[in-house]
């Protein structure tokens, strides 16, 4: 005996109808099943009996029916609209995956190797690749390319296929990280003095920037569009447009011009004059809409670091020669406390929680860590020969300091307040500044008139850039044009 059960199918594509193929039925030695209709028959929509017979090995003939039944899909017999999805992140950085997907028949039909069309209404964008084919599953996905000094810029990204097409909202940027490297230059005054502008995709020094006589730290605005350079010889500071790497204009300041940091809100320089002779100094408040001193806050002797809690409310100010730190009232521009530290401070980091500040002690090879809830000094931690430059990993986790006299780097864990790893650098190192992705960090080198480059995922150098005359102060700007 043979049993053959009801079939059920769709129409086929493009077709009234559809070709149906019946099971392989083998039954006891039999001759073979005789169909009518036969297998591979076209069949019009609707129900149709089919009639087998087979006869046995005693010449019996049995007869068996079955149903096929064919139901008319109207999207597999006309030509369907063509449907197209699109997902595109709402704000993209430099690089960004989008997706979608190609089908008809309200989405139940996935249309394969469809071609999908991108474009976008800034030309700023590329997609890779472009065009690009559906799989088999309709679905489709291209990488956006943001060119890289891409202000934030709302675009419209669309795909479209054979008369389809989808649209989506989506902010771009992809701003460059620079890193600012005042070369002090040659003993005779003038030469040599500039700032050396290093592109940190490739590693390469893209401008030089002649400013005053021994340029030694420099600062840049939040919104990377100025660079702020104290001239410690020419007792003012130059103003550098970053769009265009030029000077835009010169500030007069107090005697020797050293250490400058810029408010959070960008409102705001604190430039540190050092002095020439010993006694009181003074810290210079420039406005930094105008480019004008607005009042000058007397401080220790020959202060140096300067540093602002994160909201603003306060600055660190060392005093190299008289071993203390200022701490000064931003609103009132007036010290509102003296805290006693180690020899010779030089440079303060602040953690992003604005708990803890970090402070070199040059003569005594350690740092101090100031509790700036109360002001006073709650551990100290020793590191290399000669500690003066710092800088703070974008999580305040991880602490960097410039060892002069050693040539390397210690590495602080801010959690134990202990050195995790010693990093060996160029001679005379003075600087660092972390990017603000926390990859790299960045040392100028004074003796070699180099910049190490040290991956801050292993803790080594891995690139060193040339750069002027005696590099001291290192900045990075997020810079987008």
């Amino acid at each position: 005996m043979f049993h053959i059960g009801d079939i059920t199918v769709l129409n086929d594509p493009g077709r009234r109808g559809a070709f149906v193929h019946f099971p392989s039925q083998i039954v006891n030695g039999s001759s073979g099943i005789i169909c009518s209709p036969a297998s591979g028959s076209f069949f019009l929509p609707g129900t149709t009996v089919v009639t087998c017979t087979s006869t046995d090995e005693a010449g019996n003939i049995i007869t068996e029916t079955f149903n096929v039944r064919v139901i008319l899909d109207p999207c597999r017999f006309f030509s369907p609209p063509i449907d197209i999805t699109l997902t595109v992140p709402s704000d993209i950085e430099c690089l960004a995956e989008i997706s979608g997907t190609v089908f008809s028949c309200n989405g139940r039909i996935p249309l394969r190797d469809a071609t999908v069309t991108l474009t976008s209404s800034s030309p700023a964008v590329s997609f890779s690749p472009n065009p690009t084919i559906t799989d088999a599953a309709g679905n489709f996905t291209s990488t956006v390319n943001v060119a890289a000094g891409t202000t934030p810029t709302s675009i419209t990204i669309t795909a479209s296929t054979d008369g389809a097409s989808a649209s989506q909202i989506s902010t771009i940027e992809c701003c460059s990280f620079l890193v600012y490297v005042t070369n002090a230059g040659a003993p005779a005054p003038g030469e040599n003095d500039t700032v050396s502008v290093i592109d940190t995709a490739t590693n390469t020094v893209i401008a030089t920037i002649p400013v005053g006589d021994a340029p030694l730290e420099a600062a840049v605005t939040p919104n990377g569009s100025r660079v702020y350079v104290p001239n410690f010889f020419s007792d003012n500071v130059t103003v550098i447009d970053t769009a265009t790497n030029t000077v835009i204009t010169t500030i007069v300041v107090g005697d020797g011009p050293l250490g400058i940091a810029i408010s959070p809100d960008g409102t705001t320089a604190y430039v540190s004059n050092h002095g020439f002779v010993p006694g009181p100094d003074t810290v210079s408040v420039i406005d930094i809409a105008t480019n004008t001193v607005t009042a000058t806050i007397p401080v220790g002797d020959g202060p140096q670091g300067i540093a602002f809690t994160p909201d603003g409310t306060t600055a660190y100010v060392a005093n190299e020669l008289s071993d203390t730190v200022s701490v000064i009232d931003t609103a009132t521009n007036t010290v509102i406390d003296t805290i006693n530290v180690g020899d010779r401070p030089r440079s303060i980091a602040i953690l992003p929680d604005g708990t803890l500040a970090y402070l070199t002690n040059q003569e005594s090879d350690n740092v101090s860590v100031i509790d700036t809830a109360t002001n006073t000094v709650i551990d100290t931690i020793p590191v290399g020969d000669s500690p003066v430059g710092t800088a703070l990993s974008p999580d305040g986790t991880r602490l960097y300091i410039v060892n002069k006299d050693s040539n390397n780097v210690s590495l602080i864990d801010t959690a134990t307040n202990t050195v995790i790893d010693t990093i060996p650098v160029g001679l005379s190192p003075d600087q660092v500044t972390i990017l603000p992705d926390g990859t790299r960090a960045y040392v100028t080198n004074q003796a070699d008139g180099t910049v190490s480059v040290i991956d801050t995922a292993t803790n080594t150098v891995i690139d060193v850039v040339p750069v002027g005359v005696a590099p001291t102060g290192i900045e990075t700007g997020t810079i987008c044009q």
